[in-house]
């Protein structure tokens, strides 16, 4: 089929193929502009190419709307949209919860150490925190007058 904008060479859909590496395999595809096509009578895996029915002389044109329509179509026919690998890494993404929980992600003994050398109150007078009483005032705060 021919239309007036075929772009370029686009895999469409895929389906699961456990013997691929990835875990799926090319189901639909076009080839446009710069792509190439086997054709008969050209030699294949299981012997020649053979023209089932019509000709090569009278290609149908459609209009832009009906091949993008057919390739949308085609889309949603996606039966495995990402491979074997994309799926075991978002598998691995960490959870909301795990990056609340440091414990759970392996970060904890790192924090602690910094914790443990570094005691609040030193890391917040580097800042210009300043002691007063039992608190820590920031930079810009001035201790409060002392009600007698």
């Amino acid at each position: 089929m021919i239309c007036p904008s075929p772009g370029g060479c686009e895999k469409l859909a895929w389906m699961s193929n456990e013997a691929e590496p990835t875990g799926r395999s090319v189901a639909i595809e076009t080839r446009g502009e710069r792509g190439y096509a086997v054709m008969p009578p050209s030699p294949g895996p299981a012997g020649t190419y053979t023209l089932l029915s019509g000709c090569f002389i009278d290609v149908p044109v459609v209009s832009q709307a009906r091949a993008d329509a057919l390739m949308a179509a085609a889309r949603k026919l996606d039966e495995a949209p990402y491979t074997r690998q994309e799926l075991e890494s978002a598998a691995q993404v960490p959870t909301a919860t795990d990056r609340a929980h440091p414990s759970l992600n392996g970060q904890a003994e790192v924090i602690d150490k910094f914790n443990d050398q570094n005691p609040l109150r030193d890391v917040l007078r580097s800042f210009g925190y300043t002691d007063a009483d039992d608190r820590t005032l920031r930079p810009t705060r001035r201790p409060r007058a002392s009600r007698a």
